[in-house]
C-alpha cells in the first residue's frame, strides 16, 4: 500500500455535534449535451447544488445558463470536478469564468459526494447565501488540498 500525501493530525478541543443538514441540496454528474431543460426544475427546487463538472469543473453553454440563473436566485452552486484525483480550475475556459462571476463556488479538489454533504451541513447551519458560499470555500475538516491516493 502506498500512500500519497502526509497523515492529517488530530484536530484540538472539544467536539460539538451540530447535526442539522438540509435535505434540500441536489448533486449532479454533467455530461456532455444533459437537457437544461430537464434538470433545470432539479436545480431550481433546491436550496443548493452540487455540480460534478468535466475535467476542470466544466459545463457546456446551455447548463451554464441554468446555473447562472440559480445563483440569481439564491442557490448556491458549487462546482466539483468528476476526475478521479483531478481538481477545479474554472478559469480556463469562457463558461468556467462566466460561472464564477455569476458566483459558482469553485472547491477545489473536493469530492462531489463530500461536497454534498458538506452544503447539506452549511446550509443547515448557515444564516445566508452569501455565509453559505463563504463556509463552502473554506475548510472545515480536511476536505480539501489534502486528499492521498492508496495504491
Amino acid at each position: 500500500m502506498k500512500y500519497c500525501g502526509e497523515p492529517q493530525s488530530p484536530s484540538e478541543g472539544e467536539a460539538a455535534a451540530r447535526t442539522a443538514m438540509d435535505p434540500r441540496t441536489v448533486l449532479l454528474q454533467y455530461y456532455p449535451g444533459m437537457d437544461p431543460d430537464v434538470f433545470g426544475p432539479v436545480i431550481m427546487g433546491s436550496r443548493g447544488a452540487v455540480i460534478a463538472g468535466t475535467g476542470l469543473g466544466h459545463v457546456g453553454q446551455p447548463m451554464c445558463r441554468v446555473l447562472k440563473e440559480a445563483c440569481e436566485k439564491g442557490i448556491v452552486v458549487v462546482m466539483t470536478s468528476q476526475c478521479l484525483g483531478g481538481t477545479t480550475n474554472m478559469n480556463v475556459y469562457d463558461t468556467g469564468r462566466d460561472l464564477i462571476s455569476a458566483g459558482v463556488i469553485s472547491v477545489g479538489d473536493m469530492l462531489p459526494e463530500v461536497a454534498y454533504v458538506k452544503l447539506m451541513w452549511v446550509l443547515a447551519n448557515s444564516e445566508s447565501a452569501h455565509e453559505a458560499k463563504r463556509m463552502m470555500a473554506e475548510p472545515m475538516a480536511n476536505e480539501t488540498g489534502n486528499r492521498r491516493c492508496v495504491l
